[in-house]
């Protein structure tokens, strides 16, 4: 999301910290009005177990998984995909 606005990534290369733009400030503006709209009010406090239960119950249309669980979730939702390396 960051990086989709041109404000570089939280820690760039040379090890500084990039946040404090025009470009990051609307990005994360932009990801806060998400909350209540295309995901639910509680989000923030999700866990993982939270978050996977609603994407197993069909409540939510993408969930972020860490690769040590990809192969239970693809064997569950085949349609499961890697994201792709920015």
């Amino acid at each position: 999301m960051q990086i989709s606005e041109g404000a570089g990534r939280i820690i760039e290369d040379d090890q500084t910290i990039s946040i404090n733009n025009p470009q990051t400030i609307r990005a994360w503006q932009r990801a806060k009005r998400w909350i209540g709209s295309i995901s639910p009010p509680g989000v923030v406090a999700y866990e993982k177990w939270d978050a996977e239960n609603a994407w197993r119950s069909g409540k939510a249309a993408f969930h972020r998984a860490w690769v040590s669980d990809y192969s239970l979730i693809s064997f569950i939702r085949p349609q499961a995909t890697p994201l792709p390396l920015a």
